[in-house]
């Protein structure tokens, strides 16, 4: 494994020309942004600060701070403050609503995101959930000896489509991979501990609580990974994690297990032609308008699909561009459907269902205490049923064009 790891080192972490390139780029950017600024300051944020960027990588956080004293009890209005002087600076800026809007421009051929948030001392002080990420910077900037496994972890991540918080992607973000792996003491406890997850994983590494499934609000304990915030006691940071997701990323951690290798630090270009053999593709373009937004639609016209192709036991996934292109991909146990299906109707004693259901449905029959019928079945192959969804209004509504591919 150690010989693995070396030579993924080299395929996740920026050598010392991009590390170059990419300081002088947001240097360049935060001169430019605080000239002349007055009761506010920007700042690099993200990865960037921590120093737990991978390769390639061509955008950056900057957080704009405005004093906690000035600005605490009007902080809806330091977006709108914040718009103002970008303009003044940068063509091109793009604002983008959040909990508190937030913008986007580009620099010497770089995309910053610039989010306004409080300058905090500590996370009882937020006004919002955005003003507590310079903590989360400095949580992880104490931990710079295993730097270098936080980009394993990611890159691994990354490379096996588990990295993302969206709410498209439902895994886990950058910043729940480098409390794990700062948890785990680098990425081999990273890939063992996850290895040995079960259905449900509560993890609290700054010690808060005596039960977290008591003490920490309900509502923020569905996900199949709960992990306290180190920085704010009462926040699951892995809230927006979805059991897919939850499950893959232990199934890798198990295979990598047993047989390292260099392909799972490999993130592969996707390709419509990889596509070939799969029994049904579709492809959409997607509308304009925020990522997040755009590609949870997507996702929910994926989750239609599945759903409604459930009697032919489909097994399905689905790849977005980020820009306008997307394909939705099915495989099916069954590749023709029985003319006739078997209708569920209600159990023996609920006499005036019973009634209205052999009414409805003259060849009835009772099995094992309930009633049941014989009907004939719409759709007997995917695609027509397929041809048929698309046309919704719920799916039209969430696509900008959509078909099925031949």
């Amino acid at each position: 494994m150690k010989k693995v790891l070396v030579g993924a080192l080299e395929l996740v972490k920026p050598d010392v020309d991009e590390r170059k390139e990419v300081n002088t780029a947001v240097t360049s950017f935060l001169t430019k942004l605080n000239k002349g600024l007055k009761g506010m300051k920007a700042v690099l944020g993200g990865s960037g600060a921590k120093g737990t960027w991978t390769k390639g990588i061509r955008d950056a956080d900057i957080y704009m701070k405005f004093g906690y004293a000035q600005y605490n009890d009007k902080s809806d209005g330091i977006s709108d403050l914040l718009e103002k002087e970008l303009k003044k600076r940068f063509k091109g800026v793009k604002r983008l609503h959040g909990s508190r809007d937030y913008f986007q421009t580009k620099d010497n051929g770089f995309l910053f995101e610039i989010i306004p948030i409080l300058d905090i001392r500590n996370s009882k002080q937020a006004v919002n959930i955005t003003d507590i990420s310079p903590l989360h910077t400095k949580f992880v900037s104490k931990h710079k000896k295993i730097a270098d496994d936080i980009l394993l972890a990611k890159g691994f991540c990354k490379s096996i489509g588990v990295y993302g918080a969206e709410s498209f992607i439902k895994g886990f973000s950058g910043y729940v991979i480098e409390i794990l792996t700062i948890h785990y003491k680098g990425f081999e406890g990273f890939v063992k501990n996850i290895s040995k997850w079960k259905d449900k994983t509560i993890l609290d590494p700054a010690k808060y609580h005596k039960n977290v499934m008591f003490e920490v609000n309900k509502s923020k304990l569905e996900s199949p990974l709960v992990l306290i915030d180190p920085v704010e006691e009462g926040r699951n940071a892995a809230a927006a994690l979805g059991e897919d997701k939850y499950r893959l990323l232990i199934s890798k951690c198990k295979s990598f297990m047993k047989k390292p290798g260099l392909s799972y630090f490999t993130t592969k270009e996707f390709s419509a032609d990889s596509l070939k053999g799969k029994d049904l593709i579709v492809y959409c373009e997607s509308l304009s308008g925020k990522m997040d937004v755009v590609g949870s639609k997507l996702l929910k016209v994926f989750e239609m699909l599945n759903k409604r192709l459930g009697d032919f036991g489909p097994k399905g996934d689905w790849h977005w561009d980020q820009k306008n292109k997307a394909y939705l991909w099915f495989s099916f146990k069954s590749k023709k459907l029985s003319n006739e299906m078997v209708f569920n109707g209600p159990p023996i004693e609920l006499d005036k269902h019973v009634k209205i259901f052999k009414k409805k449905y003259k060849n009835a029959f009772v099995k094992n205490g309930r009633v049941f019928a014989k009907i004939k079945r719409k759709y007997t192959i995917p695609d027509e049923l397929v041809l048929e969804v698309i046309k919704d209004n719920y799916v039209k509504e969430k696509v900008k064009k959509i078909c099925l591919m031949k």
